[in-house]
């Protein structure tokens, strides 16, 4: 009798095909969501290096209309930032006063784009007098802009002559 009844049940389960379509289905789908994670995290590893840069130039703004000074023998007459096109590296400089008309620069501080972002924009800098923190020299187009980027996408800081400084999305200062 056990016989019988073994014989007659049907067996149930998946297929080989049916579980390589269900394999499949999950294999595409996890290589969208990670594709997208990294584009998302491209995105914000720009958003980030603007925002330092930013900073940084805040900080060199800031201590032009201070009148900070690098060491008791040095009086600066600018502070400013400067960076190099395809590189990650830029930095805080000065001017002293006994040389504000030459165009030797100090580095008061360096600092370094991080994960591989880089400056897309022409090596250059700006600078701030003391102890007004205006733009010097004005710049031509209404403002500066300096542009980060990586893998494709891009990021501006916007410094501009009315002292505010900005980070926009794109290559555009509004």
């Amino acid at each position: 009798m056990l016989r019988i009844l073994c014989r007659n049940q049907s067996l149930k389960g998946f297929t080989l095909l049916e579980l390589l379509i269900v394999i499949a289905i999950i294999g595409i789908a996890s290589a969208i969501i990670i594709s997208g994670f990294t584009v998302g995290q491209v995105s914000r590893e720009i958003e980030v290096a603007a925002r330092e840069f930013a900073t940084v130039v805040r900080e060199a703004q800031s201590y032009a209309l201070n009148g900070r000074q690098p060491s008791a023998s040095v009086d600066p007459c600018l502070y400013g930032v400067s960076w190099g096109n395809g590189g990650s590296s830029y930095n805080i400089i000065y001017r002293d006063k006994n040389g504000c008309a030459a165009a030797a620069v100090s580095t008061f501080s360096s600092h370094t784009l991080q994960r591989g972002v880089t400056f897309n924009t022409a090596s250059s800098s700006f600078f701030f007098t003391v102890p007004h923190a205006t733009l010097s020299p004005a710049p031509a187009g209404g403002n500066y802009r300096v542009t980060v980027r990586k893998a494709g996408q891009s990021r501006s800081v916007c410094v501009y002559p009315s002292g505010n400084v900005t980070d926009v999305s794109g290559t555009v200062c509004p």
